[in-house]
């Protein structure tokens, strides 16, 4: 998310962030102020080293630490791991040049051209191989680069065993999933996009354990048994498992807007994230009915009265979403269905949300293009092989007449994927 630098730096100053901070950093929002010290710095960094910009974005990528299974992902096994609260942290910001300019603290400054994003042989084991191999995978997914400057700050110890180096992959990809795609890549494809960067343009055979790890954050369970498509999953821990009134008290003003546009698509998602703010600090949103208070203050009662449907739906949906954690296991599901599908077998989804459409979208696209070989490549050298094809075209929607006969099915849609009926079909 970019804004002014200004306006950041009032935020951290304010403690405007201080319940996200304390939930990134395992600690209390009084004890926060040392790490909304550390953005402002990055903050003051970026301007230093690059020049006045108008607005900023903040990211980070923690380290991480294995709790079972050492390294595991080599031998196709499984291995518990889990991120920790030291980390890597940029600020970053627009240039018009058509460079990625990166300045991490105590190293040199890394510059690469975003017309040439082929990969050197003379770039191998440097920073800029890395950089360059990462946009380049973002650009095969469709990222719209442009010249961006970046400044990091990290208290993740080199050689220490906590993985500064995924940490710095993850960080890179974070900021250019955030920049550059109209539609985000989840954090599964975040770790791979640096597994492939570190393997192909930095040179240096790796595993998966360590960006994925950094990427998903908390505890994560990994079963290595198909690299190219690890079973993810993230572990509730007594912090995470927040109920939806723990995580009303804690969200930003910010992050709930976020969460307003991204999972409930609300129209009006500023505006209710602003009542929600002003509310909360009235008293706490506990119940249902308070969350319904704040949405019917927010919208006008002209446009609720137009609303085909309870004008809160969106903000439950939404709310419900980001404590349940609900899309990121769903790529795994398909990819485990499809699996399982004997050979010409059909894969049948009715997504209800464009949020998940979407993920069934790319997953049944992925399996049906699965080559990541660059597209100019004169033949296929990564191996992988399409697992089947997706029917339907778009999708299939709903008749008027279900629609007249079922109002639930107004927003439903049909995705459908065949199974190859023979190996390598």
């Amino acid at each position: 998310m970019m804004k002014s630098i200004s306006t950041w730096k009032q935020e951290l100053t304010k403690g405007a962030h201080a319940a996200r901070l304390a939930a990134l950093y395992c600690c209390t929002p009084d004890e926060t102020p040392a790490q909304a010290a550390r953005y402002a710095a990055v903050l003051d960094g970026l301007e230093t080293t690059f020049g006045a910009h108008t607005e900023a974005g903040l990211y980070s990528a923690p380290g991480r630490t294995e709790i079972g299974g050492n390294h595991t992902d080599h031998q196709h096994g499984r291995v518990l791991a889990g991120s920790v609260n030291i980390d890597m942290i940029a600020a970053a910001a627009p240039n018009s040049l058509n460079q990625l300019r990166v300045q991490s603290e105590g190293y040199d400054l890394c510059v690469i051209d975003l017309d040439d994003l082929t990969a050197r042989k003379e770039e191998e084991n440097t920073t800029a191989s890395l950089l360059r191999g990462e946009c380049e995978a973002f650009r095969q997914r469709g990222a719209k680069l442009s010249g961006l400057d970046v400044y990091i700050s990290s208290n993740v110890p080199k050689g220490s065993g906590v993985s500064s180096s995924a940490a710095f992959e993850v960080l890179v990809g974070v900021i250019l999933n955030d920049c550059f795609m109209d539609e985000k890549v989840f954090p599964i494809a975040i770790a791979q996009i640096g597994q492939w960067a570190e393997n192909v343009y930095f040179g240096k055979p790796c595993g998966l354990m360590d960006q994925m790890a950094s990427s998903v954050g908390g505890v994560v369970a990994i079963d290595f048994a198909d690299t190219a498509h690890p079973a993810v999953e993230r572990l509730a821990t007594p912090r995470m498992a927040l109920t939806a009134a723990e995580y009303l008290a804690q969200v930003t003003p910010e992050e709930f807007r976020r969460i307003l546009t991204d999972y409930g698509e609300e129209k009006w998602a500023a505006r209710i994230a602003q009542i929600f703010a002003e509310k909360r600090a009235q008293k706490p949103i506990q119940t249902t009915a308070d969350l319904v208070a704040v949405v019917d203050a927010a919208i006008p009662k002209a446009v609720r009265r137009k609303d085909d449907g309870h004008p809160a739906r969106r903000t439950f949906q939404a709310v419900r979403i980001a404590v349940n954690d609900e899309l990121a296991p769903l790529e795994n599901a398909l990819r485990d269905f499809v699996e399982l599908l004997a050979p010409g077998g059909r894969l049948l989804v009715i997504t209800f949300h464009s949020l998940e459409d979407r993920i069934v979208k790319n997953t049944f696209r992925a399996m049906q293009h699965p080559c990541t070989c660059p597209p100019k490549a004169p033949i296929c050298t990564c191996g992988k092989v399409p697992l089947g094809k997706a029917l339907g075209g778009g999708g299939v929607k709903p008749s008027n007449r279900e629609v007249q006969e079922n109002v639930r099915a107004r927003s439903a849609k049909l995705r459908i994927f065949e199974k190859n009926r023979e190996e390598g079909e």
